[in-house]
């Protein structure tokens, strides 16, 4: 609740039955804190009527606008569908004003509960279990009540009292030669493909799905990512792994990975159950591309060359990809082999009394 100056006018502003209500009061700054000040205590004392006979917004419509803001400014946002339906599910068409910080914590033990009860974690204890997507799941039910806020059709934020599910850190895996190939032989036609392509080109997981034919030019030697994490379009240089991988691919469509002509929307389920086949340990698409980083880095690439390569703004970030191999710090020991004075220089030395 505030007040506000506007071409010499002042305004009052406030919230009343879960929507905004702005007067015009006059050129007086005194007048509008009083306005403000008997507007607020009507509103506390239940007095207050708006003159409009509306029914508050309810959450349903909330995250239908959500969605038209998604499209135009997320990569993501076909994720955010998913999460919707869940919110749908649990919300239902709420009045955005009854939507509590309590009512967010019984969705918070909802979808932890079915978690726990389904698929593989149901045997597992649940401090085992990794509560990631349930931490998405409620950034993203952040983000929609910070926009509601913005938009003028909400006062308080119900998630900001909210704690977030400690989260198991996962190590970032760089995987050997070996890992590679089994992983390979253990993955289908298509998964096969992606993988491939993710360890000779670096670009995520939604770039490589969401390639285009026009985005490749095989008579200069290029891939030109024009959606991209940062907003910065970037050119990698074809290698003859990419270039023969692209070659064997059927034209059908506008996109370069799909299914029966069909663009491939996701591979998780395909990687992760050829992860298990190939039995390598934990491993996520994304250590693919640390994988990339490192096998550059490793054979003696500059990480401004890799940074340019991963798309990076800063090489601070691209050094979290760069993870030094067991292998690689024996050989870099090794090179400290040769001593300036060898051991037998130190034993016979001359000791002076």
């Amino acid at each position: 609740m505030a007040i506000y100056k506007r071409k010499n006018i002042w305004y009052s502003d406030c919230y009343c039955q879960g929507y905004r209500v702005r007067k015009m009061v006059g050129p007086s700054k005194r007048m509008a804190e009083q306005a403000l000040a008997v507007q607020t205590a009507e509103i506390l004392q239940g007095r207050y009527r708006l003159n409009e006979k509306k029914k508050p917004i309810g959450f349903r419509e909330l995250t239908d606008q959500y969605m038209e803001h998604a499209k135009t400014t997320k990569l993501s946002w076909q994720r955010d569908c998913d999460f919707m339906k869940r919110f749908n599910a649990f919300f239902k068409d709420r009045p955005l004003d009854h939507i509590t910080t309590e009512l967010v914590e019984k969705y918070k033990t909802h979808r932890r509960n079915e978690v726990l009860g389904r698929g593989k974690y149901a045997d597992r204890d649940p401090r085992d279990v990794p509560m990631a997507t349930i931490n998405r799941e409620l950034s993203c039910l952040r983000r929609i009540f910070n926009l509601a806020i913005a938009w003028g059709k909400m006062e308080k934020n119900p998630v900001k009292g909210v704690r977030f599910f400690r989260e198991e850190m996962l190590p970032e895996r760089v995987l050997t030669d070996e890992e590679i190939r089994v992983l390979l032989l253990c993955c289908n036609t298509v998964t096969a493909d992606v993988v491939q392509f993710a360890l000779n080109t670096g670009m995520r997981r939604g770039e490589i799905l969401g390639l285009r034919w026009d985005q490749v030019d095989l008579l200069t030697g290029y891939i030109t990512v024009t959606r991209t994490k940062s907003g910065k379009q970037r050119k990698i240089p074809i290698n003859d792994t990419v270039r023969d991988l692209l070659e064997r691919q059927p034209r059908q469509g506008m996109f370069v990975f799909h299914r029966n002509g069909k663009p491939a929307k996701s591979v998780r389920t395909d990687f992760e159950k050829s992860v298990r086949r190939a039995a390598i340990g934990h491993c996520r698409f994304h250590d693919l591309r640390h994988t990339f980083a490192t096998r550059l880095v490793l054979r003696g690439v500059s990480l401004p060359v890799v940074k340019e390569l991963l798309g990076h703004s800063t090489i601070t970030t691209t050094m979290r990809y760069a993870h030094p191999t067991p292998e690689s710090k024996k050989i870099a020991v090794a090179l400290l082999e040769r001593s300036v004075v060898s051991c037998e220089e130190l034993l016979t030395r001359a000791i002076p009394a």
